[in-house]
């Protein structure tokens, strides 16, 4: 028998997510992508991003940081957006409101081709006042095989590119 944290996240995730979001644990956010139905693709193929967005989008911290630098210096990469169910509406707006629980994951690979997740960053809807200057989002990193979140909170690197889209809710919606 499923635990009742366990229903109140399944219930979060296919609702329209009120409710309080701050309660969510990294194993939620995990299950999110073995949970069929929790998360819904954004964009039809892979899109490509710049090789200055994706060291933004690096692990955050320093040692990390280095490696994903070197690794990733001058090439682009490609993502995979998805939503959970209750932000697909905002997500199609401009300029949008998210709901307080809506999940946006991307899924980031090396090449347009590649088979193997190199890296999840994602970001939270939390409740207001939780990050006012960047529409309260929380956000995170998960390891490649999606099995652990990384690092989660107010991530400057995160915060330094998301400001910039305020009229968006701080989403940039530029792979749809």
């Amino acid at each position: 028998m499923k635990s009742l944290a366990w229903l109140v996240m399944l219930f979060a995730v296919s609702s329209t997510c009120l409710f309080a979001a701050e309660k969510m644990s990294n194993a939620e956010i995990v299950q999110l992508l073995i949970t069929p139905k929790a998360l819904v693709q954004v964009n039809a193929k892979r899109v490509e991003i710049s090789p200055e967005v994706k060291l933004l989008c690096a692990p955050p911290n320093e040692e990390d940081i280095k490696t994903h630098r070197q690794l990733v210096a001058g090439k682009s990469a490609f993502v995979n957006v998805f939503v959970t169910p209750g932000g697909v509406d905002a997500m199609k707006d401009r300029p949008a409101v998210f709901p307080v629980g809506t999940v946006i994951l991307k899924q980031k690979f090396p090449t347009a081709t590649s088979k193997t997740t190199e890296l999840y960053t994602g970001m939270l809807k939390r409740e207001p006042g939780y990050n006012p200057d960047c529409g309260d989002w929380e956000f995170f990193t998960l390891s490649g095989n999606g099995k652990v979140v990384t690092a989660r909170g107010k991530i400057d690197s995160c915060i330094e590119c998301h400001k910039e889209y305020p009229k968006t809710d701080f989403v940039t919606k530029e792979y749809r």
